[in-house]
């Protein structure tokens, strides 16, 4: 595409500290892979002397593609990946054989998790004076050594509790003992299985820089040009990685939008991208403000958004997107199935009488257990959606079955992976799975896949099923050793039909025989690995165990969508459709309060609605229901409508759809009642003195 004025400023400035200030649907990615390409054909710069850290690796693919179009390349030597990948790669290449580091896998998410688990019970059984504690605050061990292994290794805090209940961080000596110990018996755990987890990546990378000259007078020479996406994501640990990697004479460019920093709960550190000029001394800004996605009235609430969050950057976008002049629709309702009976509709007449496509609209959501009744209706609708949850796809169920599959076939003595596998099998279950791994464990080094051991399992349908798993683990092993993706390519048939076979179909349907036709999803999942693992390893060069670390260490998520898309916000972000719902606009959802120990920040619940709705093109809704009532679920939700869409500085700029004439919010000031209940005045009956409920502004 041609380049603006800030666009073509940003790509050419000779500058060595430079950041990239992108709003929303400002071409960000188009902007700094040309920048890239505009060095290697303008400054003689080398492809292989750019370092590029990026989000997700999926994003780090589709860049370094993007790359290589423009440089007429389908080959060009650009290293790139997320932080964690490219730290697990650099620490394998240099740390290991130097001895800085002991040579040590990845350990994905689902195994930490697992084992952070089992290193809390075993402190707590160690230490049972301390466990009160906890059961006083109503802390969970796993939780609180999970907040404390995140905020000292990637924010690298000392005050581990800050954003916590009042109660607890009153006690944060005693729960920091806690968090020490229970941090010592996780350590030992990891050694015992010579795993690093996703913290340890970035720490133990961070202490090899700052430790060893060689490492970094190699790395510095090696990549004189640095690239960031998504800057507003990063925390002290990464920024903290970068300043060992630059010299003065690198030239470090960074993009991002303080506004749309949202993950702190993954670590991510605002304050980052907005102290970039401290951080690195004599910085320069160019600001992309020209926005290509939505209409001028978006744009404008969009706008008005950004000016009511604290801090932020000053940044006003202008619309050069879709030429409409309807303005965001705002629908307060009393019930939960008002809201989706009125979504449905509306959805059904954008299709209808508008031609949006369902794969352009989205309906986004604080908390997804808000969704459930709009599901519903959507099916007794007809109307085909995909439900996107906001997990990593590492963190599917038959992602994990595949990776373990491939971390059993590199190494048959990995006991978490078999700890994921075996209770999927079919008459195995969770006890039957501690006794198989006793039986493994105490015959280590005297079995392989063509000798299995002894299990005491006796006679019947466990041990069958556990020898015809065997029987395919051992196809599989056989399978010749290649480069990686002719190798993965191989193997998938065999996990296919061990898929199908243990992991994926219900009992009662091994009785199907001869049956070519796989169960519903099957295909999805399979189709989900060759998308996102196999795809992926075109242009890896590397063993496959090197190959499956820096995949788990990756937070992509799964991208598949079909007919309409039903989103959390998180989910959401970087995506764009030409019609966005965002529903459950009350007090108690969006600002969400937070889950577990730690509270959302109101700021950046602010973000979180602004990314929102960002995503729009066209037509923007935003929606609430007074209480949410979850069928069988406990869970509800009441509330006043949300302070961000009902905030005096910027509901002006949404036409509020089929307001009434006894309208809460222009009868009264709203804030001044509590939920949006009105008091009956004294006088009236028992009944009537009850609290009564608002009308709807939308009819129902």
């Amino acid at each position: 595409m041609d380049l603006n004025p800030s666009q073509q400023d940003a790509v050419t400035r000779d500058s060595k500290r430079l950041l990239m200030l992108a709003g929303p649907g400002t071409g960000k990615t188009e902007t700094l892979t040309e920048r890239i390409s505009h060095f290697i054909r303008s400054h003689g710069v080398l492809p292989n002397q750019v370092l590029m850290f990026t989000y997700t690796n999926k994003a780090s693919a589709n860049m370094t593609l993007r790359v290589c179009g423009k440089l007429d390349s389908q080959q060009c030597s650009i290293i790139s990946g997320t932080f964690h990948s490219l730290a697990y790669r650099f620490i394998r290449q240099e740390c290991y054989s130097k001895g800085l580091l002991p040579d040590v896998k990845v350990l994905p998410e689902h195994h930490a998790i697992r084992l952070r688990k089992e290193a809390t019970e075993r402190f707590n059984n160690q230490n049972p004076g301390l466990t009160g504690l906890l059961r006083e605050l109503h802390v969970s061990g796993a939780d609180l050594l999970e907040l404390y292994e995140r905020k000292t290794k990637l924010n690298l805090q000392e005050c581990f509790l800050e954003g916590t209940k009042e109660e607890i961080r009153q006690r944060e000596e005693e729960l920091r003992q806690y968090a020490k110990g229970a941090a010592a018996v996780f350590d030992q755990l990891k050694r015992e299985y010579q795993v690093f987890d996703f913290n340890d990546l970035l720490h133990k990378f961070l202490w090899t820089l700052q430790v060893s000259d060689e490492v970094r007078g190699l790395l510095q020479m090696r990549y004189p040009h640095i690239y960031v996406d998504e800057y507003q994501d990063t925390n002290n640990v990464q920024v903290s990685i970068i300043k060992q990697l630059v010299t003065p004479d690198s030239y470090l460019t960074v993009v991002g939008d303080d506004t749309q920093s949202i993950y702190s709960f993954q670590g991510s550190q605002v304050e980052k991208i907005r102290r970039f000029a401290n951080d690195f001394p004599g910085a320069d800004v160019v600001v992309l403000d020209e926005n290509y996605r939505s209409s001028p009235p978006v744009v404008a609430y969009v706008n008005a958004i950004n000016a009511t969050c604290a801090g932020a950057f000053h940044k006003t976008l202008i619309s050069l997107g879709p030429r409409s002049e309807i303005k965001p629709k705002r629908a307060i309702f009393n019930k939960e199935s008002h809201e989706a009976n009125w979504v449905v509709q509306e959805i059904e007449r954008l299709a209808s009488v508008e031609q949006v496509p369902l794969s352009e609209i989205a309906v986004l959501f604080r908390i997804g257990s808000i969704a459930a009744p709009l599901e519903k209706k959507l099916i007794g609708a007809g109307i085909p959606f995909t439900r996107e949850g906001g997990m990593k796809f590492t963190d599917l169920k038959h992602i994990q079955f595949f990776i373990s599959f491939l971390e059993l076939l590199e190494n048959p003595y990995n006991w978490l992976a078999w700890e994921v596998l075996l209770p999927a099998i079919p008459n195995i279950g969770e006890k039957m799975t501690e006794v198989i791994i006793k039986d493994l464990q105490s015959n280590q080094g005297n079995w392989t896949w063509t000798q299995p051991p002894v299990f005491s399992l006796g006679h019947g349908k466990r041990l069958e099923s556990l020898l015809n798993f065997w029987q395919e683990m051992l196809d599989a092993s056989e399978i010749a050793r290649g480069e990686v993706r002719g190798y993965l390519e191989k193997v998938l048939p065999v996990f296919k039909n061990i898929y199908a076979r243990y992991f994926h179909i219900p009992p009662k349907m091994l009785r199907i025989a001869g049956s070519s036709q796989l169960p519903d999803r099957m295909e999805d999942h399979i189709q989900d690995i060759q998308d996102y693992i196999i795809d992926l390893s075109t242009s890896y060069i590397g063993l496959v165990k090197d190959f499956i670390g820096e995949i788990v260490s990756s937070p992509d998520q799964r991208e598949r969508r079909r007919g309409l898309t039903l989103s959390t916000i998180h989910s959401a972000k970087g995506l764009e459709w030409t019609a966005v719902f965002v529903i459950g606009n009350i007090e108690s959802i969006l600002p969400s309060v937070g889950f577990g120990l730690e509270r959302n920040q109101l700021e950046e619940e602010r973000r979180l609605y602004y990314v929102a709705c960002s995503r729009a093109k066209k037509y923007l809704y935003i929606t609430a229901a007074y209480r949410y009532v979850m069928p069988d679920s406990p869970q509800r939700y009441k509330g006043r409508v949300s302070q961000f869409a009902d905030d005096s500085r910027t509901v002006g700029l949404l036409q509020r759809v089929k307001e009434t004439n006894n309208d809460p919010f222009t009868a009264v000031n709203p804030h001044r009642i509590r939920d949006y209940f009105l008091v009956i005045p004294g006088g009236a009956s028992a009944r009537q003195q009850n609290h009564a409920e608002p009308k709807s502004e939308a009819s129902v």
